[in-house]
């Protein structure tokens, strides 16, 4: 049997402020849910909000349907939490491979960019990561995060990033601990607005 090992790198973001947002507008790019299903959810307790941006004939803000704030920030937290439990890709039953996070960053950020997304790459066939790319990626955006930045690192996977992520964490710079604990952390502060 060929046995494979791969790292893999991925980004993934959520715009809380349209977490369990929705829209009925029948343009392209705009409607996820329809009629039905809005008077269904306004039925249960969501509430109509202005759009922010998508605008009618005359100049007036779309409506949106938004989900009571518990249920979108149980939905958010329910979702940030499945990444300790990923699970699928290719040949999955004969590898038995395991495609949960062996490394993470974590933060809420109020900008549109992904901050850490240069942060590993591959250099002569083997993944890198920057501490030295963290750092500055901290001192240069730091007006741009609402909060901590959290990092989470299996034991055995890049154990050389240990003595430099423990350093940010002595220096208040970031939380860093194993990968489960610190998406647990992450979660138990995410706080959507109203």
């Amino acid at each position: 049997i060929d046995e494979y090992c791969a790292v893999m790198k991925g980004m993934f973001s959520i715009d809380l402020e349209m977490a369990g947002t929705f829209s009925s507008a029948n343009k392209t790019g705009f409607q996820n849910i329809n009629e039905e299903m809005k008077k269904n959810y306004l039925e249960a307790g969501a509430n109509e909000v202005d759009d922010p941006i998508a605008i009618d004939k005359e100049g007036k803000s779309l409506k949106l349907v938004r989900l009571e704030k518990s249920e979108r920030e149980k939905r958010v937290k329910d979702t940030v939490s499945a990444l300790k439990t990923l699970s699928g890709g290719a040949k999955q039953t004969t590898n038995l491979s395991d495609v949960t996070p062996k490394l993470i960053v974590l933060a809420d950020w109020n900008c549109g960019n992904h901050p850490f997304s240069h942060l590993a790459k591959e250099e002569a066939g083997k993944a890198v990561f920057s501490i030295e790319a963290l750092k500055e990626i901290i001192e240069d955006c730091k007006d741009q995060f609402d909060g901590k930045i959290y990092v989470g690192k299996r034991k055995g996977f890049m154990d050389e990033l240990e003595p430099g992520l423990n350093k940010l964490k002595e220096d208040g710079k970031i939380e860093f601990g194993p990968v489960n604990s610190i998406i647990d952390s992450f979660v138990n502060n995410i706080n959507l607005e109203d």
